[in-house]
């Protein structure tokens, strides 16, 4: 006996998989954006400092540096971002 996909199951249906792989894409992105870089963790990381990342910090720039540490592991690591 062959089994085939009915008419409107989930395989057939594009949206479904588009909002799924969607919310995939999301989360990997969310993942990727709030875990330590040394232990892993998601959702450990603490913002404890903030700075103008210019050549110049009294010149107006888009740039800033912003310190974190883990409240994991306690390891420190700074990233630069662009401000609107």
């Amino acid at each position: 006996m062959i089994l085939q996909a009915a008419e409107g199951d989930f395989i057939s249906n594009p949206i479904l998989i588009f909002v799924i792989l969607l919310v995939i894409v999301v989360a990997v992105s969310y993942w990727y954006k709030t875990h330590c870089p040394n232990c892993k963790r998601v959702f450990t990381r603490e913002m404890i400092q903030k700075e103008k990342a210019g050549r110049l910090p009294t010149v107006i720039s888009n740039r800033e540096r912003r310190h974190y540490r883990c409240k994991n592991c306690g390891h420190e690591w700074d990233k630069v971002h662009d401000v609107n």
